[in-house]
C-alpha cells in the first residue's frame, strides 16, 4: 500500500491520504430513512387477509352445540 513510490516522501503522501479515505469513510453515516404512513388500499388489503385467515381457523374448530 504505500512501497508504491520509489521516494519515501511520495509513500507518505500515498499513505496519508489512503488513511483520509478510509477514516471519511467509516465515519459516513448514511441519512435516515423518512418512515410514510401506509396507503388505504394496502390497509385495507390487510384487514381483508386478516379476516380471511380469522374465518378460517373458526372453521377448523368443532361448532358449539350451545349456540344453535
Amino acid at each position: 500500500m504505500c512501497q508504491d513510490e520509489r521516494s519515501q516522501y511520495l509513500n507518505k503522501i500515498k499513505c496519508i491520504k489512503e488513511i483520509r479515505r478510509r477514516i471519511k469513510k467509516s465515519n459516513f453515516r448514511p441519512p435516515k430513512r423518512i418512515k410514510t404512513k401506509p396507503t388505504k388500499s394496502s390497509i385495507e388489503k390487510r384487514l381483508s387477509e386478516k379476516k380471511y385467515h380469522s374465518e378460517k381457523k373458526k372453521n377448523r374448530k368443532n361448532p358449539d352445540i350451545n349456540s344453535y
